[in-house]
């Protein structure tokens, strides 16, 4: 084949395209992440240096989204609001946001802000948040023994809670004392982590409680005797701790036992 003057310098021309092509696909998304990071950074700043200036609602929102995306680099804002007298709605953001940030620096703040109280429903979360973000660490379990002999209500509840997280049986009692107790408030948050971990242990076992709901109690007594009933005779450290860990920590194979239950329940409801 023949090439000319002409041919040639096309062919020089798409070589040049070609190279220019992939100098793009190479250099454009380096380039586009660079942007994203000094963005991101420059946010991170506006918001370090808003902060204190922010109403208390904003603040709190702020603290929440640290909190959900785990965002280490705004660590100082928690650490700052856990060490300062704030509003009780800020600090329970703070320690949400502790919680899931999961630096153990942060567990004695929360167990100091939730001693100092007062007792409310702050100090049972902050009680709980440190169960939590302590991945089941039973040299806390001394502290919640304390708390849990407390005369302070709140305080109880949140022993109970934390107990509860650390894979301690005897928190489902101490929870059903409470949910069987007069104040609405109480009995509320109580129940919720009785059946946060109750529902999913009666389905592992195979006998599901349908009715169970987290943000219900019970509408019968008869319901309050099954809980209780079933923490008495089903309920061991093995099955509490397996179920903990399920609902605390991604696993595959639970997640397949998952589906097998909720498959196994709508034959048995077909089947009637």
């Amino acid at each position: 084949m023949r090439y000319n003057g002409r041919t040639m310098e096309s062919e020089r021309i798409m070589k040049r395209m070609l190279l220019w092509g992939l100098g793009a696909c190479i250099i454009l998304p380096g380039v586009v992440m660079a942007g994203k990071a000094i963005a991101d950074h420059a946010r991170t700043y506006a918001v370090y240096k808003r902060f204190g200036s922010m109403a208390a609602p904003e603040r709190v929102k702020t603290l929440h989204r640290i909190g959900a995306e785990r965002d280490w680099r705004l660590a100082e804002l928690v650490r700052q609001t856990l060490d300062a007298p704030g509003s009780r709605e800020e600090l329970e953001a703070a320690g949400y946001a502790a919680m899931r940030l999961g630096d153990a620096e942060f567990l004695p703040m929360l167990q100091a802000r939730a001693d100092a109280g007062p007792d409310d429903s702050v100090r049972a979360t902050l009680m709980m948040y440190a169960a939590r973000m302590s991945d089941r660490d039973t040299r806390l379990c001394d502290w919640f023994d304390e708390a849990a002999r407390s005369e302070e209500p709140w305080r109880r509840i949140g022993a109970a809670t934390g107990l509860l997280h650390l894979g301690r049986v005897e928190a489902g009692p101490l929870l059903l004392a409470a949910v069987r107790g007069s104040d609405a408030e109480m009995a509320a948050f109580a129940w919720r982590s009785l059946a946060w971990v109750t529902g999913p242990m009666g389905q592992a076992i195979g006998q599901p409680m349908n009715w169970l709901q987290t943000d219900a109690l019970p509408t019968e007594p008869a319901q309050f005797d099954e809980v209780e009933q079933f923490w008495r005779d089903r309920v061991t450290v093995t099955l509490l701790n397996d179920v903990v860990r399920r609902l605390t920590v991604r696993d595959p194979s639970w997640t397949e036992m998952g589906r097998l239950i909720h498959a196994r329940n709508r034959v048995a409801r077909l089947m009637q």
